[in-house]
């Protein structure tokens, strides 16, 4: 190879190294870019997380609200239930008094 041969091939290599320097620079500035993406989702996940766990206990606390509720409905049931037996017992009382005293001659 002659001395201008090898001229021109430096000079072309040269470029190509320039290129890829260009290239790699792109390249790990979009690498950059994307890591923090990465790290604004995770910290989104995270909140996420943090906050999905405040609405379970939210849930939580009312669910056991609501049993409370229902169970004191549930409770007041029973106990007029209860009320009206002892009435209708009272009164099975009364006219089984009232009709074995009866006399109809």
């Amino acid at each position: 190879m002659m001395k201008w041969q090898l001229k021109d091939k430096i000079i072309m290599l040269e470029a190509q190294i320039r290129q890829l320097v260009e290239t790699n620079l792109k390249l790990t500035t979009q690498l950059g870019n994307l890591w923090d993406e990465i790290g604004s989702k995770n910290d989104y996940i995270r909140e996420q997380k943090f906050e999905l766990a405040e609405v379970k206990v939210e849930r939580d606390r009312w669910k056991s609200k609501w049993s409370r509720c229902v169970a004191r409905k549930w409770e007041k049931v029973d106990e007029a239930l209860e009320e009206k037996k002892k009435r209708e017992e009272g009164r099975a009382i009364i006219e089984k008094a009232l009709s074995d005293e009866r006399t109809d001659n």
